[in-house]
């Protein structure tokens, strides 16, 4: 079966489920302007559909065009308690922890970027504490932590978090 959309004309194949006050399509674009998109769409709200899935493997809630795994245009809640936001550590990672000695850390990350921005939070505190922030960073490869006090030797945890 096909669908037609106001927005983009002939959708593709798919599924059309009609019910009192409900008109869902499922479907996918193969073959249409060479896309290979499956989605959910509420054909009563329009364009774009509720979630798409692109021939990369990109999802996308609210838009059409995914950029990332996982492409949202809106807000995202965790509603239920002891639920959160989780990241792998690791080599290369975009979160861990760095051991300041003498009030200062490298740390290594292809991750970080001239827009990063890097959160820092003291985690043990040893030594003369002092406050940690961040010193210098190389777009690609490190970036470093360095403490208000030289004699600092505290654990910081980090998180690079990059603009949209």
């Amino acid at each position: 079966m096909r669908f037609t959309n106001t927005d983009s004309g002939s959708i593709g194949a798919g599924i059309q489920l009609n019910g009192v006050g409900a008109d869902w399509g499922i479907g996918t674009d193969a073959g249409l302007s060479g896309g290979n998109n499956f989605f959910i769409q509420d054909n009563q709200a329009g364009y774009p559909p509720r979630l798409l899935i692109d021939d990369s493997g990109n999802v996308a809630i609210g838009t059409d065009n995914p950029g990332y795994k996982l492409d949202v245009v809106g807000d995202i809640a965790v509603t239920a308690a002891g639920s959160g936001f989780r990241v792998k550590e690791g080599t290369n990672a975009t979160m861990g922890v760095a051991n300041l000695s003498g009030g200062a850390a490298t740390v290594t990350t292809t991750a970080v970027t001239t827009a990063s921005r890097i959160f820092l939070t003291v985690q043990n505190p040893s030594g003369t504490v002092g406050t940690p922030y961040v010193w210098d960073r190389a777009a690609g490869t490190s970036f470093t932590i360095k403490s208000t006090s030289a004699a600092d030797n505290s654990t910081v945890a980090w998180i690079l978090i990059g603009p949209s």
